[in-house]
């Protein structure tokens, strides 16, 4: 150490002569280099490992939004919010599972438009099952009730007809 600064010497005598040589260089000389590039090296590394920690965030939160987006829409449908439909973004599995909700969907509301119609189209059918039932016991009770007249009035002709034609609607 000479005025407060270190440095580093070497003493070597030179062969076949009788001179000494002496080198003395700067702490500073041999180690500072060494320390900027170190300094440089770890600013490096901090900026590329925000720069990394910056783009794996916005990635992940991009995928979480999306997870999220479809957790929404599955309580929805729970709710019995049948027309949900999503908005698909990407190609990776968070999009192919989006895209697949909605095949779902539409595969559901589909279904539920046929339900409704062969619904209706039961009805209907029940409907008009019962009125045939309805017409000839309608028919069938009035013919009866002709026979009642009949008997009591003593037509037998009529008692005849009214029989046969009673057993033709039981029949048919």
């Amino acid at each position: 150490i000479m005025g407060g600064d270190k440095y580093f010497y070497r003493y070597d005598t030179i062969k076949n002569t009788n001179w000494n040589m002496v080198s003395v260089v700067p702490y500073v000389d041999v180690y500072g280099e060494s320390i900027s590039l170190c300094l440089d090296l770890v600013i490096l590394v901090l900026v590329v490992a925000g720069i990394s920690y910056a783009i794996a965030y916005a990635v992940s939160r991009s995928t979480f939004d999306r997870v999220i987006r479809l957790t929404k829409s599955i309580k929805k449908v729970e709710q019995g919010d049948v027309g949900t439909i999503l908005t698909v973004e990407g190609t990776d599995e968070i999009g192919l599972t989006m895209q697949a909700f909605n095949n779902m969907m539409r595969r559901i509301n589909i279904l539920m438009k046929e339900k409704e119609e062969d619904g209706k189209e039961i009805k209907s059918l029940e409907l008009k099952a019962l009125q045939a039932q309805i017409n000839p016991h309608f028919l069938y009770n009035s013919l009866d009730l002709i026979n009642c007249l009949a008997l009591e009035r003593d037509i037998p002709e009529i008692v005849t007809m009214v029989n046969a034609l009673g057993k033709f609607y039981k029949i048919s």
